[in-house]
């Protein structure tokens, strides 16, 4: 049973059929996670929130290239945010469920490393056609502010912007992975 008043979610995020799990994120005590179809994203810890499964790492923080081999290891990747859609239901569900909801940074799937001004994701598809990509401003600019001087090569999804920006690879930021059934 759901009390309106104690839930995260609508009524309308529940479609009539499979099954749903809640469990209560122990940095957020007055928030509820959501599981939900059960084969669907049946990666243990990994949140099902609105056609999305993606698992958030805000005090585990790592280098792009050490959060993507996590993100690998756990049978998901870095986050891959290719569609408007996409893109927009991450930044809810940040805001919703995220002890950092307008201050965090998270390192995504995006990154021109290799071909400096290719913005590609990690999925390899660049963004020179259909893909979508939302950078804020004036990014990617190959710009760290806090790294001046080092190539700003791996893509970071800035909750004070709701946007991308390009940061440096080698500092150690929070990340989203995601779960794709079928992965290999």
């Amino acid at each position: 049973m759901i009390i309106e008043s104690e839930c995260c979610c609508y009524a309308s995020d529940f479609p009539t059929i499979d099954t749903y799990y809640f469990t209560m994120s122990s940095s957020n005590q007055n928030k509820v996670w959501l599981k939900r179809p059960v084969h669907v994203c049946d990666v243990p810890g990994f949140i099902y929130y609105k056609e999305v499964c993606f698992k958030i790492f805000e005090e585990n923080t790592k280098t792009w290239g050490d959060a993507k081999q996590e993100c690998e290891l756990l049978g998901g990747r870095l986050i891959v945010l290719n569609s408007e859609y996409k893109h927009n239901t991450t930044v809810e569900a940040l805001h919703n469920f995220s002890p950092n909801p307008y201050t965090g940074q998270y390192f995504v799937g995006a990154t021109d490393i290799g071909s400096e001004d290719t913005w590609r994701w990690v999925d390899e598809q660049s963004i020179g056609s259909a893909t979508y990509m939302k950078f804020h401003g004036n990014n990617p600019n190959n710009y760290d502010f806090h790294y001046p001087g080092e190539d700003a090569n791996c893509g970071v999804l800035k909750m004070r912007h709701d946007g991308m920006v390009d940061d440096y690879c080698l500092q150690e930021k929070g990340f989203i992975c995601e779960y794709v059934k079928g992965l290999p």
